[in-house]
């Protein structure tokens, strides 16, 4: 469960209690689960008694991507690269956890959580996974989107209470200060804009999406009745998974027309973790260990789908799927 703050808290405690609970709001709003063990089984077993996996990447190459499954305080880990005979390709080591792998035509990118409240982020080339460039960040990274060279990184400074945006060009970063009191909980680029979603810190179930140009001016702020977990977009909507804060899940999606800025609202069923495919969205619950599809052109579940039963003594059943 995430824990709130009060809006009268001095800086002082906002400072000590945001650092503190960073993790377990992060682990519930970034990861994004399948069970994956038939390529798993496939791996050298002397391998698997070496190293536990955390998250999982397949690229349009066929190379399986996995970050290491590291311990509290671990201040470096590792990615490992599989070809699709289960061989190890590669290994690759990074600063802190590798949280969330992002694929793009040209590149993969690891965004990594550091111990010492910095983000490091690493930019492999795709065809021999060799490292073409990297950058360190300050505060707790949050999400990234990438437009032809430039990334665009959200992130949160728990010294300042402050969130950010950061643009990278290069070897060139800026940062622009969003606010106080929120995490953005993601960043999403459509219509030559930059759209993230905020989550107060202590108003429950309120939110807001940012809406920035290229240049970082400030073109809007659009409220939205749900504290926003993820941010996704198809046919020219915005579409927002709400989570509960009281409860610590997500438990509504919305979807906003960011010309109109009208909503429409909708209950969806317990899910630890959401992700996009095509015209759907891909709800996981692992208590169940089900995958349910939701439709946006019915706006309703279209399909549900059973996972096989975990294999025993498997300590690499579940395996973060990022996007």
């Amino acid at each position: 469960m995430v824990r709130m703050f009060n809006e009268k808290a001095d800086l002082k405690t906002v400072r000590e209690e945001n650092a503190g609970t960073i993790d377990d709001v992060k682990n519930s709003f970034q990861s994004q689960s399948v069970l994956f063990n038939t390529f798993v089984d496939m791996i050298d077993e002397s391998f698997q008694e070496t190293a536990g996996f955390d998250q999982f990447l397949l690229d349009t190459n066929g190379f399986y991507w996995f970050t290491e499954k590291t311990a509290e305080g671990q201040s470096a880990s590792s990615i490992y690269i599989f070809n699709s005979c289960g061989q190890l390709v590669k290994s690759l080591r990074v600063n802190g956890k590798a949280a969330t792998l992002y694929e793009y035509d040209d590149c993969i990118l690891a965004a990594c959580e550091g111990v010492d409240s910095k983000g490091y982020i690493y930019k492999y080339a795709k065809e021999d996974q060799r490292l073409l460039e990297h950058w360190d960040i300050s505060g707790f990274l949050w999400d990234l989107e990438k437009l032809g060279d430039v990334l665009y990184i959200t992130s949160y400074l728990a010294e300042t209470n402050e969130a950010v945006l950061y643009t990278i060009s290069g070897q060139e970063v800026s940062c622009k200060v969003l606010g106080q009191g929120f995490f953005p909980t993601g960043v999403l680029i459509q219509d030559n804009l930059l759209y993230i979603p905020v989550c107060p810190l202590y108003s429950p179930n309120t939110g807001s999406v940012l809406c920035i140009d290229f240049c970082g001016n400030d073109v809007e702020e659009i409220p939205v009745s749900v504290s926003p977990r993820q941010i996704f977009s198809y046919d020219g909507q915005l579409i927002l998974h709400g989570i509960d804060m009281s409860q610590g899940r997500a438990e509504s999606i919305i979807y906003l027309d960011p010309a109109t800025k009208k909503t429409e609202s909708f209950q969806i069923p317990k899910a630890q973790d959401i992700r996009t495919q095509g015209e759907h969205l891909l709800i996981f619950n692992q208590e169940t260990e089900t995958i349910v599809y939701w439709s946006h052109a019915k706006k309703k579940i279209t399909r549900i789908v059973q996972w096989p039963i975990k294999r025993k003594n498997n300590s690499k059943n579940n395996v973060l799927l990022n996007h």
